[in-house]
């Protein structure tokens, strides 16, 4: 959705400003801008000098499920540039192959162990099975709302309760 719909704001990042927070707005689809400023983020609220609100700019070139049709309400030549230009993977390699950090053809087995190390990850999280449906809220409120606990007592007896993976209460 175009921004110009969503607020009157020239950016997202400048409401933060509002709420005394200080905002950055990142090139969402450059891996390094975004590292660079997630650290700093992060760096800087575990000092305690408060949290920084960060806008990344990007697109999303799918649709956004199987039964959406993004050209009734985009340019999808507009898609084709970003996919062509502006795709993270293709930028990062395209900078680590200048650098001569990578070689030619480095993305294949690159992405070979990566499967491989995903899999083993996914693997080492279903043995440990799922956390307790509190975890949800747990971080968020100190104390839970009403509704929330009534949330969570359906959830904890809804169809997921005979699930495998089931959680717990």
């Amino acid at each position: 959705t175009p921004g110009h719909t969503q607020t009157a704001s020239e950016t997202i990042a400048i409401k933060g400003v509002g709420y005394g927070v200080e905002a950055l707005r990142v090139d969402g689809n450059d891996v390094l801008a975004v590292h660079a400023a997630v650290t700093y983020a992060a760096d800087k609220a575990r000092r305690g000098d408060g949290p920084t609100f960060l806008e990344l700019l990007t697109y999303r070139v799918s649709a956004h499920s199987s039964s959406d049709d993004p050209t009734r309400y985009r340019d999808e030549s507009v898609t084709e540039v970003w996919k062509a230009h502006r795709d993270p993977i293709r930028r990062l390699e395209t900078f680590l192959l200048a650098r001569g950090w990578i070689v030619t053809g480095a993305r294949e087995a690159l992405a070979q162990q990566i499967e491989v190390d995903v899999r083993e990850a996914i693997a080492r999280q279903e043995a440990i099975g799922a956390p307790e449906l509190s975890t949800l809220i747990d971080d968020v409120f100190e104390e839970p709302t009403w509704l929330l606990r009534e949330q969570l007592a359906a959830i904890a007896d809804g169809p997921r309760a005979k699930n495998p993976h089931q959680h717990g209460s």
